[in-house]
């Protein structure tokens, strides 16, 4: 998951960067990616998460465009599968942010799991 929304951030980012950061609220850690690049329409807010769909990229941004469409498509699903809600909020002109959302604790009952695995 994260390696698709970091490719796309640094495909996307011309001047400026991008910044992963993570916080924990409740029983829930969010994972941000955000990126000073050319920014999402809100008219794809959608459509950035279909097959094949790429981003439209300002002829001015000094960008080019590369890969096939499937990365956030491919985060969609997976995070969908893992019960990991992806969200996004974004500017045209001044950046994205993508937002993950993991429970905490999925570790832990892995661990038990594995242990009680062990003990049979």
């Amino acid at each position: 998951i994260l390696q698709n929304i970091l490719s796309n951030a640094l495909r996307y980012t011309r001047s400026g960067g991008v910044l992963v950061g993570t916080r924990h609220r409740g029983d829930t850690i969010r994972i941000d990616v955000a990126d000073t690049g050319c920014g999402i329409p809100d008219d794809q807010r959608e459509a950035v998460f279909e097959e094949f769909h790429r981003g439209t990229i300002p002829t001015d941004a000094g960008l080019a465009g590369a890969g096939l469409g499937l990365g956030l498509a491919i985060v969609r699903r997976i995070a969908a599968a893992l019960g990991h809600p992806v969200t996004f909020s974004s500017k045209v002109g001044h950046g994205t942010i993508f937002h993950i959302d993991v429970p905490v604790g999925i570790g832990a009952s892995v661990d038990a799991i594995a242990s009680s695995a062990d003990m049979e």
